[in-house]
């Protein structure tokens, strides 16, 4: 190094010392001293000073929270041999742009690299399997994330506001990601979830203004509520043949969707689940369907025609309220029509009917 150490401190295995460039160095041979948080940590006083950090090779772990709060640290090189990327490790460290994970990294701790909100680039290499909680919650200036296809699971709020992502493609083998995991990222475009997830999970991807597309993959059976409500600009998705049972509120103020399939074997359709689609303009009911939760249908200003195939158990208050004037949901049972005609219409602008009979 050619400017001056200025302090140094022994924690456990390793030593870190500082320079006057503003240069960290952690060197030794095994784990860095395990501290109860950023507080505890020797170099706490300087947290302001450190502007780049250097791990060596042989330093195999750095222990959770140890850098939270660094603000001014701006670049981090890691070593190979570090094999988890601990709790909170830079977390809060607002003027960090890019950081490269080195292959042999299986696991990223939960809020890592939480509210880091100037990081651009994240690398994220093939050996990493899981991805905790809140890791990238606030990075609203990651753009580009690449998620590789040995992850295994994703933790709740992983991704949740990250304003400046656009696309993201969730691997085969992911067999679980979080709730609220890409909520509120305001720019993502599109959404692909490959085939491992069996629950698309609740507000998954909840207040993501500017989804217009999302693929979602046969295998999976349920789709949490909330999970795409609030995405206004989304025009098209498709739900798996798969899928029995979609949460309250799904498409909640989806208001550009116009076509969606409720698959066979989908049993109940859940309160508020189409609230405020206002470019739905038809939609057919199969027969497994024996529940309309209220409100399912509220404000579907654009509906024309529903045709319900089989034989409503229950209708909640309101189901079908708000829709088009002159629209017609077709019934093919006499019990159905009366539940429509109790409380889950408005008879001045919807006419339920018999199939056949109007």
């Amino acid at each position: 190094m050619d400017s001056s150490i200025i302090e140094s401190w022994q924690a456990g295995k390793c030593e870190a010392a500082l320079y006057e460039d503003g240069v960290m160095v952690i060197s030794g041979d095994g784990d860095l001293k395990r501290f109860k948080d950023f507080k505890e940590t020797p170099w706490s006083g300087r947290a302001g000073e450190i502007k780049k950090l250097i791990i060596e090779p042989k330093v195999t772990e750095i222990y959770k929270t140890a850098f939270d709060g660094c603000m001014n640290l701006a670049s981090v090189e890691l070593p190979v041999a570090m094999n988890k990327i601990s709790d909170f490790l830079f977390a809060n460290c607002t003027s960090l742009k890019e950081v490269i994970i080195p292959e042999g990294v299986t696991e990223i701790g939960s809020g890592a690299f939480s509210n880091c909100i100037n990081l651009e680039r994240i690398d994220i290499p093939s050996t990493v399997t899981v991805i905790g909680e809140s890791v990238f919650n606030k990075c609203i200036s990651l753009k580009n994330v690449n998620l590789p296809e040995n992850l295994k699971s994703i933790g709740h709020f992983a991704f949740a506001f990250c304003s400046s992502i656009e696309k993201i493609i969730v691997p085969q083998n992911t067999k679980y990601f979080g709730e609220w995991c890409f909520a509120n990222c305001e720019k993502l475009g599109a959404a692909e979830i490959k085939g491992g997830i069996s629950v698309i999970s609740v507000s998954a991807f909840r207040g993501c203004v500017s989804l217009k597309k999302a693929v979602l993959a046969q295998g999976i059976k349920e789709i949490g509520e909330y999970a795409f409500s609030g995405c206004g600009n989304l025009e098209e998705i498709n739900i798996p043949d798969s899928v029995k049972k979609i949460g309250r509120s799904v498409f909640n103020g989806c208001v550009k969707l116009k076509q969606v399939s409720i698959p066979f074997g989908v049993e109940t359709l859940d309160i508020g689940l189409f609230r405020g689609n206002e470019a739905l303009n038809n939609i057919y009911i199969p027969i497994s369907v024996t529940e309309i939760r209220k409100d399912c249908f509220l404000g579907c200003v654009g509906m024309r025609e529903i045709d319900i195939a089989g034989r409503l158990k229950t209708v909640g208050e309101n189901a079908f309220y708000g829709l088009s004037s002159g629209s017609v949901i077709k019934v093919h049972d006499e019990n159905t029509l009366k539940l429509l005609k109790d409380k889950a219409i408005e008879v001045q602008k919807t006419q339920a009917v018999i199939a056949g009979q109007q």
